[in-house]
């Protein structure tokens, strides 16, 4: 489960969760006593175990309402929760005549997501099933797409034509206190230049209101038909003025354009 963050700074917050979502709180007994919510059927309070220690933690079950308070270091905490459900579109390529398949995921929230759970299933040209994988996709930005790449299942090697896959997300982790921005326009691509199948990206960071900057670069290449050929990223976790040059790796078989997608923020 992911960390709180900034609990310290909560007497009597007002936060929202989206279905799905678990926050640990801390160490139980030592750290967190009292765990108490109003209502276990939206936000579900309780404990689970971290190699050897007991964790604190709550859970987004369902829409609602719930008010959850517990005592850290003898002071006691409120947050007054609304339980949202968050949307998303998801799109599937076969990306060139492989085993893999890239997945666009439209985000229609207006909340961005550090890290969200793809639940994929794949079918063969026949119909019926040959995988059903979860994955972890993240920097998810709110009105944004983010991109993953799967694994058919069909065959870690062999190419098999008409397979479909389709997907549903959950989300896994968001900040509770605290603004994420999105500053996708501050990174600046300075150069780009083809490197045989490859091409080397370079990206400065003109965010300033951060000292640091997360996110997604995407580099999607596509054939003379417009079908995606390859995919490759970079995770941006990149000081503000500085400049990088990255090498995105392109498919074997070459492409004939590629697209740069930037997905940025920065949390405060």
């Amino acid at each position: 489960l992911p960390a709180a963050s900034k609990v310290e700074a909560a007497s009597a917050k007002n936060v929202t969760m989206y279905v799905g979502e678990s926050l640990d709180l801390g160490y139980a007994n030592s750290e967190i006593k009292n765990l108490k919510t109003t209502n276990k059927k939206v936000v579900k309070a309780g404990t689970f175990k971290r190699y050897s220690y007991k964790h604190s933690y709550i859970e987004a079950k369902k829409t609602g309402k719930a008010t959850v308070t517990f005592k850290r270091f003898r002071k006691t905490y409120t947050f007054n929760i609304k339980v949202k459900k968050a949307k998303f579109n998801v799109t599937a390529q076969q990306i060139g005549k492989t085993s893999r398949i890239l997945l666009a995921i439209q985000n229609n929230t207006k909340q961005t997501f550090e890290k969200v759970n793809v639940r994929y299933t794949v079918r063969n040209a026949s119909g019926s099933i040959v995988a059903v994988q979860n994955e972890e996709a993240i920097d998810v930005q709110a009105k944004s797409t983010a991109y993953l790449e799967v694994y058919s299942g069909v065959s870690s090697e062999v190419y098999e034509a008409g397979i479909t896959c389709t997907a549903t997300v959950t989300p896994l982790l968001h900040q509770l206190l605290g603004k994420y921005t999105n500053v996708s326009n501050k990174i600046q691509i300075a150069n780009e230049a083809k490197n045989g199948k490859n091409v080397d990206i370079t990206y400065m960071n003109n965010n300033t209101k951060t000292s640091y900057t997360d996110g997604c670069i995407y580099v999607i290449f596509y054939d003379a038909a417009g079908q995606v050929a390859g995919f490759d990223y970079t995770t941006l976790y990149i000081d503000k003025g500085t400049t990088n040059t990255r090498t995105f790796y392109g498919p074997y078989d070459g492409y004939a354009s590629y697209k740069v997608v930037v997905n940025a923020w920065c949390w405060k």
